[in-house]
């Protein structure tokens, strides 16, 4: 019920009835798009391209319901791409790749003389015919006949990357660079730096600005770099009202502390914002008052987005590891335009009964099956529209489940994981719940670490609205995992060789005593009843492998002899007799 299928062990999306003989394992799980994506350009409703990693080209007619793979051209990274008509499209990528097509992309050609130590990040046309592509170490080239390129006079002064560029008409430019925002009148041949930038106070020790839009000769908006490591510095909302020479700080009530990658605006006022960062996930902002206000919407993955566009008021957004989707009301929800995301890596498992499987992980992202693992479906877990890693699942029955993971994070689902509801998030990046555990729809557990990085646990009894300190110690490191065999005995166990156990219900909490010889981290315990505990583990300094048995409820541990070398993360009992411990290099161990 909690971790694994009866009768199946399910180990990072293999399946297996036999942990021995010839390749048990099938994969059941494979992502719809294995790159992430970069760019995105709708010149119609229908038709659209997306570009990415490892020179991914992917191509909709159909509005995104399906997507064709276009591998005639060899390339490595693709960064950008634009299509100012339905004929005429550009693709920008590393290693001097520029791309052109004239007949809506069934062929494409190289555009121009280019060296390849030109990496080149962002391209952009306004017409068929002027168009502009920069790049990393302040490269930039512009066309006015769509075929030859050529490097402006004057750029300013630039060396650095230039990350974005764009342009409102024929002669009117902003440019994007790590430190600066540079405007240009006369179609990029000259560019000017911003004669101000007022940050609104904050001290940002990096600039970074990831992109720019114009919306007219003299309204434009930028965003950029954002950081909650580095002094709280908020993610970077800038406009100008005078074409690029002065730029003015859009500070926040609501604030975020992230990256924002990419912009698009229908008119002075309605626009987007989307972006993210590692530890936070994505980022989805609004407006629709000219800047003064930007509000965060829901996301519908947690991975970093790093493209968007609007046409004919559909959104789309699209980013890492494949993340591709649409909203068609304001970016207050979102149509998923694959079947499977990538998620990285996978956390956490718990099968309900013998068909259900859950699986969570990086970025918010969890799967479900109801056929064994042969179809799934996503969804994203979001609190106050941020989306961090899972580290456990716990599910009592098919509908009721729970959530726990970074940033001190909870959220559960009433209806089968279709949607989740954020419960508590303790909001500093040191906190995280490790392992969580309900006895019934009310009374449940979680465990991990505080924002001081002391072990933690807490306690609900109303099915995690409201949770309370049972357990909080400095001398200790977190604990990763916990496990309940009867409604009164359970026992927890983490970092520093930490045991603790407790037989009045949670109530109280005291150290079990064990004789493993050195530190080590235990990673998960459980009970396959009150004389057959079992705890696994790695050892801090290499060595002994970390198996210990209980036989008296958890109170005392007995270390197992189990040979040397071996990281243990998870062991799981089916009944008294039957187990599995699985580890790091394909570890696994049964016993029966």
């Amino acid at each position: 019920m909690r971790k694994i299928l009866p009768g199946m062990l399910v180990i990072g999306f293999f399946f297996t009835t036999s942990v021995f003989g010839n390749n048990p394992w099938t994969s059941v799980v494979t992502p719809t798009f294995q790159e992430s994506i970069y760019g995105i350009s709708f010149p119609t409703k229908d038709l659209g391209w997306v570009v990415g990693s490892n020179g991914m080209i992917l191509g909709t007619d159909d509005g995104g319901k399906t997507w064709n793979f276009h591998d005639n051209v060899s390339a490595k990274k693709l960064t950008s791409v634009v299509f100012p008509d339905e004929k005429n499209g550009w693709i920008a990528g590393y290693d001097g790749t520029l791309l052109k097509t004239a007949d809506g992309g069934q062929t494409w050609a190289q555009s121009g003389n280019f060296t390849t130590a030109d990496d080149f990040l962002k391209v952009f046309f306004i017409n068929a015919t002027h168009g502009w592509v920069v790049g990393k170490k302040g490269v930039l080239y512009r066309t006015t006949d769509s075929t030859n390129w050529t490097a402006p006079s004057d750029l300013g002064g630039v060396t650095e990357d230039i990350y974005a560029v764009h342009f409102a008409d024929e002669t009117h430019g902003i440019m994007a660079t790590k430190y600066n925002l540079l405007y240009t009148t006369d179609g990029g041949d000259h560019w000017t730096p911003a004669e101000s930038l007022d940050f609104g106070g904050y001290k940002y020790f990096r600039n970074d600005f990831k992109a720019v839009f114009m919306v007219n000769d003299t309204v434009a908006y930028a965003t950029g770099w954002g950081s909650m490591a580095a002094g709280l510095q908020p993610t970077l909302l800038m406009k100008t009202t005078d074409g690029g020479r002065n730029w003015k700080f859009l500070d926040q009530s609501l604030k975020t502390y992230c990256y924002g990658y990419a912009i698009a605006f229908t008119d002075e006022n309605n626009g987007y914002i989307v972006g993210g960062g590692a530890g936070y996930g994505s980022l989805i902002l609004k407006t629709t008052d000219g800047g003064q206000t930007f509000t965060p919407m829901p996301i519908f993955t947690g991975n970093t987005l790093y493209a968007i566009q609007i046409l004919d008021g559909r959104i789309w957004a699209a980013g890492a590891l494949g993340e591709l989707a649409y909203s068609d009301d304001g970016a207050r929800s979102w149509t998923l335009s694959y079947r499977i995301p990538d998620i990285l890596n996978y956390y956490a498992v718990a099968a309900p009964d013998s068909h259900t499987v859950f699986a969570a992980g990086w970025n918010g992202g969890v799967l479900k099956s109801t056929d064994d693992g042969k179809n799934w479906q996503f969804s994203c877990v979001a609190e106050e529209n941020r989306a961090v890693r899972i580290e456990d699942l716990f599910f009592l029955n098919k509908d009721y489940g729970w959530t726990a993971g970074g940033y001190g994070s909870i959220a559960r689902t009433t209806d089968g994981g279709k949607t989740w509801t954020g419960l508590q998030i303790l909001k500093n990046a040191r906190a995280a719940f490790y392992g969580i555990y309900f006895l019934d729809v009310n009374t449940g557990f979680a465990c991990g670490k505080n924002s001081s990085g002391e072990d933690i646990i807490q306690w609900t009894t109303d099915g995690g609205i409201n949770w309370t300190t049972v357990l909080e110690d400095s001398t200790h490191k977190p604990l990763y995992d916990i496990f309940f065999y009867d409604a009164s005995h359970g026992v927890a166990v983490g970092g520093d060789s930490s045991i603790v156990f407790t037989a009045d219900g949670g109530m109280s909490w005291k150290r079990a005593r064990h004789d493993f010889p050195v530190k080590a981290d235990f990673k998960s315990v459980y009970f396959a009843g009150p004389s057959n505990g079992w705890i696994v583990g790695k050892s801090a300094r290499g060595g002994k492998s970390v198996v210990l048995k209980s036989a008296d409820g958890g109170a005392a541990w007995k270390t197992m002899d189990w040979g040397t070398g071996l990281n243990f993360d998870k062991v799981y009992f089916q009944n008294a007799a039957h187990g599995w411990i699985i580890g790091k290099k394909g570890a696994v161990f049964e016993t029966a």
